[in-house]
């Protein structure tokens, strides 16, 4: 739909013989106005572009390395262009060792198309910026070149891409489309980037073993996280995605019902801002599936409610050790806490709180790995 007024019709604009006021096209405007912080996605289709690197800073080169070895490879080609695709400029794996393309210094609103044929980059691959900047595009233009086969992956393959890469501001619009996830496949993608603010979407229902595994872990400027609508947690899936995120204040909704061993381990340790987190409606938990999940989170004041009855070795280990200011827990669990399940997993939270118990449950301990000491117990049922 285009709104742009030809220069002749500043106020009226003739359609199908009939005349159509300013007000006509102001009440069209109008409805525009909820869609306007989402206007650069309206406007710009990023699926469909090459992965791109905009240059903020003025005078930076840009590299990519690839490692390789002589029984592996992933890695065909990869290249760059500086005029919106119409030049390429390719480097080879030739002799199938490292593979290095530096893009030469270039100025400040440089936008720098990339692609390749590659199978995956497995950790042996990244990028370096010497100033700020942001990506965008499909990501998958750096596998399959134009897209063919656009959402297919293999494991590892974007594993460490940007690992490190600390002048990235912002990968907001960058394009992850795949829905089905394979092992390590984001694994540690933007670990490091202290200076990433705002993260891509992540559309995947289907998880496997760590495919988001430290992927923003030590990303400190974060302050947003991206919605993660998957309905089962794989094992490892979750493992550090968010630790030492500081910045991060708002944990997403994490739906998932059916868990896998260590699915949310260490998920937001050390996110030391984080306050508001949603409950956590699994009913059925697995060996060290919140182990660590909310270690040294020392603003979260409140838990998410735990509705599982039954525990698992090591489910709730350390879970929420250190929180300094946790003065809430509801825990529905029956079974006796003990090392075996509950190991430290409430030392160090504030001297003075509420814990909320199963009625059903006969446990009566105190402690660090039960209910805090001085805290006051109600009961509560299912």
């Amino acid at each position: 739909m285009n709104y742009r007024l030809k220069s002749d019709e500043q106020y009226r604009l003739t359609k199908q013989g009939n005349i159509i006021d300013v007000y006509e096209r102001l009440r069209r405007l109008e409805r525009l106005i909820p869609l306007i912080p989402y206007a650069d996605r309206i406007i710009n289709d990023f699926k469909s572009q090459y992965f791109t690197i905009e240059v903020i800073d003025d005078y930076q080169e840009i590299e990519f390395t690839y490692e390789s070895t002589a029984d592996t490879i992933h890695c065909t080609y990869i290249e760059y262009s500086l005029d919106d695709g119409a030049t390429w400029s390719r480097t080879d794996n030739i002799d199938n060792t490292q593979v290095t393309m530096t893009i030469p210094t270039v100025r400040a609103n440089t936008k720098v198309l990339i692609r390749g044929l590659n199978q995956t980059f497995n950790n042996k691959a990244n990028f370096s910026f010497e100033g700020r900047c942001k990506i965008y595009g499909n990501i998958m233009s750096l596998l399959r070149g134009d897209f063919v086969n656009n959402g297919t992956l293999f494991n590892g393959a974007f594993y460490g891409l940007f690992s490190g890469v600390t002048n990235l501001v912002d990968a907001k619009n960058l394009v992850l489309p795949s829905t089905s996830m394979v092992e390590d496949c984001y694994r540690a993608m933007f670990k490091g980037c202290t200076s990433l603010v705002t993260p891509p979407e992540l559309p995947a229902t289907t998880l496997n073993a760590r495919c988001y595994a430290l992927m923003f872990s030590g990303c400190t400027a974060l302050t947003t996280a991206p919605e993660l609508p998957a309905l089962t947690a794989a094992s490892q899936c979750y493992l550090e995605m968010f630790y030492g995120c500081t910045s991060l204040t708002d944990a997403p909704e994490l739906p998932a019902t059916t868990l896998f061993p260590n699915c949310y381990d260490g998920m937001f340790r050390g996110c030391t801002s984080l306050r508001n987190v949603y409950n956590l409606p699994a009913r059925t938990l697995q060996t060290e599936c919140y182990s660590t999940m909310f270690y040294g989170c020392t603003s979260l004041e409140t838990a998410p409610e735990l509705p599982a009855e039954t525990l698992k070795d090591g489910c709730y280990d350390q879970m929420f050790s250190g929180c300094e200011n946790l003065s809430k827990i509801t825990a529905m669990f029956t079974t006796n806490p003990s090392d075996t399940y509950t190991y430290n997993w409430v030392a160090g939270v504030s001297s003075d709180g509420t814990f909320n118990k199963n009625g059903d449950a006969s446990w009566t301990a105190i402690g660090d790995n039960a209910i805090p000491s001085d805290w006051t117990v109600k009961t509560v049922y299912a």
